[in-house]
């Protein structure tokens, strides 16, 4: 969680009906991509940058947020003080870093102390020997060779907070110039390992499983990561301050809304290393919008 509020910006662009301005307040992370994905909208949009959207929010310093988190309860409680009534919060992106392996890795799941033993940043010098695995055991392996894409972290969060270093910490990871460079280091050596936050599986690599504190397994795919059990992604929640009288959404909810729904741009959400939401994704915010009626099995209820 980022507690530190960043100095408040203008976007340069501005969403309004009619005479009406409503401001858009965004992490950091998020004020380009969401900037550009309303540009190529046609959709002016007014954007604030802020590290703490539900406090801007409580603030009434702006009507609609992105955020990296849930609301917390008290949160929740403070709004509800100052309001009258609960903010609303529903799926807007979501980003997930892949571990690549050499096709011919064995390797299936590693668990986050393992990740930060090779990739984290470290008071001395430490590496992770593949041959300490199962299935390792001959020549072919020796130490893992780390790789990432230089500054491909900055706008993401999570998995950067384990390879950020300080100036008197060690840091094994070799930055590339590009996906590309990345990929052809790992297809040549089966002891190499990266990361990437692009959501396709480049050809003969390998993408493997993040192990939990308890074990359990978990890969990248939607309900997994939207519901938080993938360890090395971020969900981003649109928040909506809306009056229990409020017939439907106003053009300028409804714009922010629509940002991430709309097929022509998903190239946009997917070149900032974001992903589109998935139908599940968008049928939940169209139910707790009010816009459809919730799926039950055997029909609608």
């Amino acid at each position: 969680m980022r507690l530190m509020t960043h100095t408040l910006i203008a976007a340069g662009i501005m969403l309004a009906t009619g005479s009406v301005q409503a401001a858009v307040a965004v992490e950091k992370e998020l004020n380009v991509m969401v900037k550009e994905l309303a540009n190529a909208q046609n959709t002016p949009v007014q954007l604030i940058e802020k590290g703490d959207i539900q406090a801007a929010m409580i603030a009434d310093e702006a009507r609609l947020g992105i955020s990296s988190r849930k609301w917390l309860d008290s949160e929740i409680a403070l709004f509800e003080n100052a309001f009258g009534y609960r903010p609303v919060q529903i799926f807007f992106t979501y980003d997930a870093v892949s571990i690549l392996v050499n096709k011919d890795n064995p390797v299936r799941a590693m668990s986050m102390g393992q990740l930060k033993q090779i990739f984290g940043c470290q008071d001395t010098p430490q590496k992770l020997d593949w041959r300490q695995l199962p299935d390792h055991q001959n020549d072919d392996f020796s130490e893992a060779v780390p790789y990432a894409v230089s500054g491909e972290l900055d706008t993401h969060l999570n998995f950067s907070k384990l390879v950020d270093c300080g100036s008197e910490q060690y840091l094994a990871t070799q930055f590339l110039r590009s996906h590309d460079e990345m990929n052809d280091k790992i297809r040549s050596d089966i002891n190499a390992i990266g990361y990437s936050v692009l959501p396709e599986l480049p050809d003969e690599l390998k993408r493997i499983a993040i192990l939990d504190d308890r074990g359990k397994a978990f890969t990248i795919d939607p309900e997994t990561v939207l519901s938080g059990r993938y360890p090395l992604a971020n969900v981003y929640f649109l928040s909506l301050n809306i009056p229990p009288k409020q017939q439907g959404l106003t053009s300028e909810q409804q714009v922010l809304v629509d940002l991430t729904l709309d097929q022509e741009n998903q190239s946009i959400i997917e070149k900032h290393g974001f992903l589109p939401l998935p139908a599940e994704a968008v049928h939940r915010n169209q139910v707790k919008l009010k816009q459809v009626l919730p799926m039950v099995v055997g029909g609608y209820k």
